[in-house]
């Protein structure tokens, strides 16, 4: 059968009017990652002030360019991300979900579709359920923003660049992330196991900067720094799918099967790529991250009975 995301152009749609968007376009604004950026405001809302300026005034890098549009304008895109800014009432956010997602099949088929606001796992499940497309061709940002906290913190910890650190954070974002220990490198040598450049692992000291860590991620836009990281992470989703990259990112997808954890959506290990999730590298768990995972899982099905 013939691959007909092969012949898609480098347009890349924005859903959302809220400062999630603005820092969504700003960020693939800054790396030109597409000849066409197309903001699209949701079901029942208009362009806030943040992204008419920043539309009106921003400066285009390489064939980037964007401009304002409404779904049937995202008839050739590579990727949407669903950008939309949390609401009081759940039944109207599913709603919105619902009424986007069935223009979205009607017009861009295949493209794929990255969710980047929040509440990103619940909003990840509401539109996997709703879409006649691959499930593979859906997935969150997941805990990419908690991750890169973990190794910031770690590296500062250590005393060490970040480049050094290799960390992963899996689970739900914003409540129930869990941070992998166990496979947190310094180079190739795991902090858990003995003294790394003289220091010995404080698991207590390290819970509790990745706690502020994590504090700061479930609030992507509020501050300049976490705004940074926040488009950073959006930057290497796509960038990841557009360019085929195949990178491993922890982002949030259907889960059904590993560490006993079915029918939610979590942030595992994934190939991402050019049709989205490619599959997953599976991390081999210690017996309690395992438990904080399925914990995770819960907390994820408490909260989607609420959403749903």
């Amino acid at each position: 059968m013939e691959d007909r995301t092969a012949s898609l152009t480098q347009r890349i749609g924005i859903v959302g009017s809220g400062p999630t968007a603005a820092s969504v376009a700003h960020a693939l604004l800054r790396i030109g990652i597409a000849k066409d950026l197309v903001s699209v405001p949701p079901p029942g809302g208009s362009e806030t002030h943040s992204l008419t300026s920043l539309m009106r005034t921003h400066t285009p890098v390489g064939a980037s360019s964007l401009h304002s549009g409404i779904v049937e304008d995202l008839s050739d895109a590579r990727v949407v991300v669903i950008a939309m800014e949390p609401v009081e009432d759940p039944s109207q956010e599913i709603e919105s979900l619902r009424e986007l997602v069935a223009k979205l099949d009607n017009v861009a088929p295949d493209a794929v579709i990255i969710v980047a606001g929040k509440p990103v796992d619940e909003s990840t499940c509401a539109i996997i359920q709703a879409t006649e497309r691959p499930r593979e061709r859906v997935f969150g940002i997941g805990t990419c923003m908690e991750t890169m906290e973990l190794r910031r913190r770690v590296s500062k910890h250590y005393e060490v660049d970040e480049s050094s650190v290799y960390a992963m954070v899996i689970g739900h974002h914003g409540g129930a992330a869990v941070p992998v220990w166990s496979h947190v490198l310094i180079g190739a040598h795991p902090i858990v196991r003995g003294h790394v450049v003289g220091k010995p692992f404080d698991r207590k000291a390290m819970w509790d900067a990745f706690d502020r860590g994590c504090d700061r991620a479930a609030h992507p836009v509020d501050d300049k720094r976490t705004r940074r990281g926040f488009e950073q992470c959006v930057a290497d989703c796509v960038r990841s799918v557009v360019r085929d990259e195949r990178r491993v990112l922890p982002v949030s997808a259907r889960v059904d099967g590993p560490f006993d954890v079915r029918g939610v959506c979590l942030a595992l290990p994934t190939i991402v790529g050019r049709n989205g999730c490619h599959g997953r590298v599976l991390p081999d768990l210690a017996p309690d991250e395992v438990e904080a995972f399925r914990a995770a899982a819960a907390t994820v099905r408490e909260k989607r009975s609420v959403f749903a």
